[in-house]
């Protein structure tokens, strides 16, 4: 094998090392724009409403959001610590609710667009000789060699990516106050899970930058 062919095996076997080091990851990247008319208000507690139909990525998402705001000091409530079903209420009981319990802001997230991306990564070989010699009485030396092959890659993977959608609006003038449009990928060993928990710390995260949410 030579030397370049040699360099790209190996290069090839580190890369996979990483990734199952690395374990499931995603990155999300987000654009905002902000209602200029809200400046200077506090939000101290946010009601989430979502669209998601799988169960587990409801639950997967709430429980990100929740430590995610946590960070800020903003108590999180999703659409199960308020009612049932609230999308099945009279919009004057939804105000009732929302002005009993303190609500400032509503924060709807929900998926537009998701799939996954095909990758092959190539199918590359690693071949390692291992040997040993002796001299016996006569001075002669005799040498013995094992070779051995190992390969690596000629498959595909599946990698997720969805895009995302949030608005947020002001309990107190039901104005939008924030909206942001996401675009999450996942790496070769992440699940639908990794990609809505990316998606969610981000959206957190870009609130606080907005100056929306903050200690």
């Amino acid at each position: 094998m030579g030397e370049f062919s040699m360099r790209a095996a190996w290069s090839t076997l580190i890369t996979c090392v990483l990734a199952l080091l690395a374990g499931c990851y995603a990155s999300t990247s987000m654009s905002s724009r902000t209602n200029p008319e809200f400046t200077g208000k506090r939000i101290s507690k946010v009601m989430v409403l979502t669209t998601f139909q799988d169960l587990e990525l409801q639950e997967a998402l709430d429980i990100k959001l929740k430590q995610s705001f946590d960070a800020y000091s903003v108590q999180c409530l999703s659409e199960s610590d308020v009612a049932f079903d609230i999308s099945s209420l009279p919009i004057e009981k939804v105000i009732e609710i929302i002005d009993a319990k303190g609500i400032d802001a509503i924060l709807i997230i929900g998926p537009t667009l998701s799939g996954t991306s095909e990758t092959y990564i190539p199918k590359q070989s690693v071949t390692k000789e291992k040997g040993s010699g002796r001299i016996d009485q006569f001075g002669n030396l005799t040498y013995s060699a094992k070779t051995t092959t190992q390969e690596y890659g000629g498959y595909y993977v599946d990698k997720p990516w969805a895009n995302f959608e949030a608005s947020m609006f002001d309990t107190k003038t039901f104005e939008k106050i924030w909206y942001a449009t996401a675009k999450t990928k996942g790496n070769a060993l992440a699940n639908w899970k990794t990609v809505v928990r990316s998606m969610a710390g981000q959206t957190v995260a870009k609130l606080a930058e907005d100056n929306i949410i903050g200690k």
